[in-house]
């Protein structure tokens, strides 16, 4: 489905992620999302921070199994500050 006010495709899940840990509520989602942490560079600099946890296996999940709720997202193209500076024609100060 198409939403036009946000301009993005979205796929509804009926699904609820809730947690103490917001790094490892965020590992879940991207799990569920087919994506693995390693995949994801802020979870790789938070580890080096020292947060954790680091992979999924060290979460507790209840509920559903995450493998029965998992779909198939398309990652999105990062494009690194130097790559995109000269298109917005933003000068650093």
């Amino acid at each position: 489905m198409y939403d036009s006010e946000c301009g993005m495709l979205v796929r509804k899940m009926d699904l609820i992620i809730a947690g103490t840990n917001p790094l490892a509520t965020d590992i879940v989602a991207a799990s569920i999302m087919g994506f693995k942490p390693r995949q994801i560079p802020t979870f790789t600099w938070a580890n080096k921070a020292g947060m954790k946890p680091a992979r999924l296996n060290e979460i507790e999940v209840r509920g559903e199994k995450l493998e029965n709720v998992r779909r198939s997202f398309v990652k999105p193209n990062v494009y690194t500050w130097e790559s995109v500076r000269e298109t917005w024609g933003v000068k650093e100060i």
